[in-house]
């Protein structure tokens, strides 16, 4: 039977399809989460409503199941553009999700190029079909067909679980990003309070020194608290201004756009029972270990390719024995790292989660002692001194239980993206 293709057609053929493939877009390493966020400062609105006592508290009891709140339904219909789905000012973290996975410009920017290489794998695809069975005789005729067929299909298998976890990176960069909002929130409140206990000290001392019960100095050190507290409360309002520049950066909103936000507090351990659970779940779930597996596959088949069209004992036969065995070693890397990304997440949260309750203790603890304080300087048994301490201690302990909350909700979601949900 005459054969079809001449050996230059088999050629051509193959430079072709060779060319459609390197065409493929190198993007599986453009992590939305590489993405730097950066710094600017805005929404001065925003942190005017905060000033004022108008933004939600995030803080509060500590919550051990996550907050329930009411939310405005955030599903976008059919054509609904992303500009649509943020004309409500009400911000849940689910709808922070929702927008940053459809206007993120990294995620956007992906879809085209998955699209474009879909559309190249069609047309290798098309061109591959034209090569009859019949007609493979020698090793780069079968590679034209069946390698190139399979590593067709494995592209787009890797598209597939690359989005996946590049849609998974970027939900744990909003969840962050909403976090550290609540945070910037939950300090500045924080810092009016301590703004209004300084203040109520220096009243007293004014009233103590015109009764001329107590010394000039207690009037200069409480003067000097209230500055320095009206300090870090401008420093707190402008940190709001930056968390919420930073959300709108990368939700790829209007970077004025004006949120309120609705309480979110997880500190909630996911539903994995140990950390040998979560291992076992990594390992199911981990695009780059199904991404590696697939490699081996390939390799596999190129060494097979060899054995029945050429032999293993040539340079090429080799190196397609040690790219197999290579491949092999790069899959037990790619576990190994996934296994001490698990366990460094596991162990971070479970510290985090611990400490929250320290650190809500030592804020009782302090406020106790604040309320003593002012009692035992009401009564002259103290000085002015003394009540500033205990304040500026109430106010350490209430720095620290609010980041050690953040803290643990970052861990919670850090965790959760390590074992692939």
């Amino acid at each position: 039977m005459r054969l079809p293709f001449s050996n230059k057609a088999w050629f051509a053929l193959s430079i072709a399809a060779t060319c459609m493939l390197a065409a493929t877009p190198g993007w599986a390493d453009n992590s939305a989460s590489d993405k730097k966020e950066d710094t600017v400062s805005v929404a001065n609105a925003m942190t005017a409503g905060a000033a004022t006592g108008s933004q939600t508290s995030a803080t509060g009891a500590i919550a051990t199941t996550s907050a329930a709140v009411t939310t405005t339904n955030t599903a976008a219909a059919p054509g609904t553009s992303a500009t649509d789905a943020v004309s409500d000012n009400t911000l849940t973290l689910a709808k922070a999700i929702e927008i940053g996975l459809q206007s993120n410009s990294s995620l956007r920017s992906l879809r085209l190029q998955i699209d474009s290489a879909d559309t190249n794998a069609i047309l290798v695809n098309s061109q591959i079909k034209k090569i009859s069975a019949d007609d493979i005789d020698s090793l780069d005729a079968a590679k034209s067909k069946y390698y190139k067929d399979q590593q067709n299909k494995m592209s787009q298998q890797i598209n597939d679980l690359s989005y996946k976890a590049t849609e998974s990176k970027t939900k744990l960069q909003i969840q962050k990003l909403y976090y550290d909002c609540l945070n910037a929130q939950a300090e500045l409140e924080q810092q009016q309070r301590s703004a209004e206990r300084i203040q109520k000290n220096l009243d007293m001392v004014n009233t103590k020194l015109k009764a001329g019960t107590v010394p000039k100095t207690d009037l200069l050190s409480a003067q000097v608290s209230v500055t320095n507290a009206k300090a870090s409360l401008l420093s707190a309002q402008n940190a709001v201004t930056v968390a919420f520049l930073n959300l709108n950066n990368y939700l790829g909103v209007d970077l004025d756009k004006k949120w309120t936000l609705v309480k979110e507090t997880q500190l909630t351990k996911p539903t994995i029972g140990s950390l040998d659970e979560a291992l076992k779940q990594a390992g199911e779930k981990r695009y780059e270990i199904q991404q590696k597996q697939n490699e081996i596959q390939l390799a596999e088949l190129n060494v097979e390719l060899f054995q029945k069209y050429s032999a293993l004992s040539t340079y090429q036969g080799s190196m397609a024995k040690n790219d197999l065995e290579a491949t092999k070693i790069d899959l037990e890397d790619t576990k190994r790292s996934i296994e001490v990304e698990v366990k460094q997440a596991y162990f971070n949260m479970e510290a985090s989660l611990s400490s929250v309750d320290m650190y809500k203790e030592s804020q009782a603890m302090a406020e106790e002692n604040f309320r003593a304080a002012q009692i035992r300087y009401e009564n002259g048994l103290s000085t002015s001194l003394d009540v500033v301490q205990a304040e500026e201690e109430l106010t350490k302990t209430e720095n620290q239980y609010n980041k050690a909350v953040n803290s643990a909700n970052i861990s919670v979601v850090t965790f959760q993206n390590a074992i692939g949900e």
